[in-house]
């Protein structure tokens, strides 16, 4: 007779109170205990055995499921895993905006210093900083200056002399490669590891916690010098979603100003374009799929792949793709065009543009491949749609809720199941519109807009005649923009270039014929 077969994984506490129970049962000399709910010694030394066993059962099932890049959820245990294959998962990106600063009646030169902090309007306020030093004259008493969404962090301590000694940033959350590390010695330059560093090689490595702390570690004297005297670092803070603002809403200019001559200056301040840029840290279930996907780029960045996932790393990056000419006809050989979308949804600044290039220097790629790295193709929607609203529904309710789902449908991020944000997988560039033998279809879906519009709450249903729901695209670029198709009821085109784009949205009342 073959034995039972023993469910291992059956180790909570009334499974564990039932086991022992039916263990206590089978041996005779313990015949006579038969009442298990009395709360006598043997009924508590059981439990507690019980609790313990329940305790070390989910201790191991933990660490088990902790240790795995498929099974684990804490952020701390997958930047242990990223760690172990040289992957750095992102930290927050910061807001960049141009503010313009005037000066009324100014009649001697006025500074600016760096760092001058400018607050939006907003409730709760967001913090901007100028990245550098103005100055305003008479001859001209209004400047553009590029602002930032941080706050930069000066923090000195003392060196201990001892090997492999760590120094820990005192704000949240630290923003990616923004920190300067100086000691008597000099500067101190940032490595991955410390396998090619010397002994006189003054280099650092820096981690980023769970919460965001950045923790930079020296040496030990034989890889890599170890500090000594007082260790000054200079850092930023700040980053997130929050720095998304729209133009108009940097306006508070902190601080007292006066020109050269001693006289207070009153300054204004207002930026004419929304903020870019602005992006949180890579989530859980992003860097689940982005680290192990960095091991097919490997160290190096050679195929279209390569440049997408290098690209992607980059702070203020939405969505890239990478064209060559096994895809695109029009592509040269041995060249690649990087169409790039910024998580604003807008063009590429100087600041988007240098830090894509930054990855391309740090993971060299081919020199044989040239690449161009594109402003963003946008094939901005326009949806027309009659509505028939529930009778117990308020219509501005129901408009607002067609309008936030429509907008839902076409952001760049979703959340998922489990509170986290993904790349929202209902927009992408057209290449990736891919039928079921992943050849691109270059259409966006009438049905999928509809159903976005008729599924919405408060809803009754959508005119059933064909002028009742009509769609428009346009393509814009930085050179303008040209209208595609007007007022059709059918897919639109999407060129595998294109990324679609909430453009307009105009709901009609189908009761009244009214504007809803």
């Amino acid at each position: 007779m073959l034995t039972p077969l023993q469910d291992y994984t059956d180790k909570d506490f009334d499974a564990l109170r039932a086991r022992l129970i039916s263990l206590i049962k089978s041996i005779p000399e313990f015949s006579t205990w038969t009442d298990f709910q009395a709360a006598d010694l043997g009924t508590i030394l059981l439990e507690s055995f019980c609790f313990v066993g329940d305790v070390l059962g989910f201790n191991l099932d933990a660490a088990s499921r902790e240790a795995k890049w498929g099974t684990a959820t804490q952020k701390r245990s997958l930047l242990r895993l990223a760690k172990q294959i040289s992957y750095r998962p992102r930290s927050a990106s910061a807001a960049t905006a141009t503010v313009t600063i005037s000066a009324a009646d100014l009649q001697a030169n006025c500074t600016i210093p760096a760092g001058t902090i400018i607050k939006t309007g907003t409730n709760p306020t967001v913090d901007f900083q100028v990245l550098a030093q103005e100055v305003l004259t008479p001859a001209a008493p209004s400047v553009d200056t590029d602002v930032e969404h941080s706050q930069t962090i000066v923090e000195t301590s003392e060196a201990t002399a001892d090997a492999w000694q760590t120094v820990e940033f005192g704000q949240v959350p630290y923003l990616d490669d923004s920190e300067a590390i100086t000691t008597p010695q000099g500067a101190w330059t940032r490595v991955d590891n410390f396998l090619a560093s010397t002994a006189t090689d003054r280099h650092f490595t820096l981690d980023v916690d769970a919460t965001g702390k950045g923790v930079v570690t020296f040496g030990d004297g034989t890889t890599g010098a170890v500090p000594t005297g007082t260790i000054s670092r200079t850092y930023k803070v700040g980053g997130g979603s929050e720095g998304a603002v729209e133009a108009g809403a940097i306006t508070d200019i902190q601080g007292t100003f006066y020109d050269s001559e001693g006289t207070r200056v009153e300054l204004t301040a207002t930026n004419a374009t929304k903020s870019v840029g602005a992006a949180p840290a890579e989530t859980v279930t992003a860097i689940k799929v982005q680290a192990p996907g960095s091991l097919k780029a490997g160290d190096r960045t050679v195929g279209r792949e390569d440049f997408e996932f290098r690209a992607r790393q980059a702070a203020g990056v939405g969505r890239c793709l990478c064209l060559t000419r096994n895809q695109d006809a029009a592509v040269d050989s041995n060249a690649g065009m990087l169409w790039v979308v910024p998580t604003g949804l807008g063009f590429l600044t100087p600041t988007i543009r240098d830090a894509i290039t930054a990855k391309f220097v740090q993971y060299p790629y081919s020199p044989t491949m040239v690449l161009d790295i594109m402003d963003p193709w946008y094939l901005d929607v326009g949806i027309s749609a009659r509505i028939y609203v529930v009778g117990s529904a308020k219509k501005s309710a129901v408009k607002a809720a067609i309008l936030a789902n429509l907008a839902a449908w076409f952001a760049l991020t979703a959340v998922d199941a489990d509170g986290n944000t993904i790349d929202n997988p209902a927009v992408d560039f057209g290449y990736y519109y891919q039928d079921e033998d992943g050849l691109p279809t270059g259409l966006l879906a009438y049905s999928d807009l509809f159903n976005v519009v008729r599924d919405t709450t408060g809803v009754r249903r959508v005119g059933g005649n064909t002028e009742d729901f009509l769609l428009s695209s346009a393509i814009v670029n930085t050179q303008g923009s040209t209208a595609l198709e007007t007022s059709v009821h059918k897919d639109l085109v999407l060129n595998q270039r294109y990324f679609p784009r909430l453009a307009s949205v105009t709901l009609i009342d189908g009761d009244t014929g009214g504007v809803l």
